[in-house]
């Protein structure tokens, strides 16, 4: 029995701290069912830690070293001062792209054979392509039914082997090619053709 006392007292601490295992914990607890000794010992322990954390600790501001805690002030205040920058930074940067690219303005015209969602479709793939030449779309116009009808010969012309388009709408864009020169603005004229079924596919742009 002195034995298992020894062996339970060592591992009271961690009975406390509720680290032991379970195995450990039942061990102990069995133990301390059945020895009186441990059990004081274990209620000595815990008053000790009440004591400790109650009692014992009679610390006054001026024997505690503070000079840990303004480190760790300054610490925040400099991460705070960084994010609050950072937030004036992204503000100010958002609203110069704002002024400087309005949003796109649209003319699609008036239409007997092609919707609003097609036209939409198609002005997708010309915005898609400017964007990835750096570039972005200021106003774009649909050119009329009459001219996609008259352009349908060219798009045939210019498709792959064993591609037959059978419709084809024509846009106007406005855009720039370097995001920030507003200046140095470029008007294309862009070919759109469509299979019997398919989906609408770029077929050329360029200078109208």
């Amino acid at each position: 029995m002195r034995n298992d006392c020894n062996i339970v007292r060592d591992m009271l601490p961690l009975y406390l701290e509720k680290m032991a295992s379970d195995d450990t914990v039942s061990f102990i607890q069995e133990h301390l069912d059945s020895c009186e000794k441990c059990r004081a010992e274990l209620e000595k322990m815990k008053n000790f830690e009440e004591d400790r954390i109650f009692k014992d600790i009679d610390v006054s501001c001026d024997d505690v070293d503070v000079k840990p805690f303004k480190k760790i002030k300054s610490k925040i205040i400099k991460i705070i001062a960084i994010a609050v920058v950072l937030s004036v930074f992204l503000t100010i940067t958002t609203v110069s792209i704002c002024n400087q690219f309005p949003p796109l303005r649209i003319d699609y015209g008036e239409s007997e054979t092609h919707s609003q969602e097609e036209m939409d479709s198609a002005i997708k793939i010309i915005k898609d392509t400017v964007f990835s030449w750096g570039g972005y779309v200021y106003y774009v116009s649909y050119s009329g039914d009459k001219t996609g009808k008259k352009e349908l010969k060219y798009c045939n012309k210019l498709a792959d082997e064993g591609v037959v388009y059978v419709d084809c709408m024509v846009f106007d864009a406005e855009f720039n090619y370097i995001i920030g020169n507003q200046g140095n603005r470029t008007y294309y004229r862009w070919y759109f053709g469509r299979t019997k079924g398919g989906d609408w596919e770029l077929v050329s742009y360029g200078f109208g």
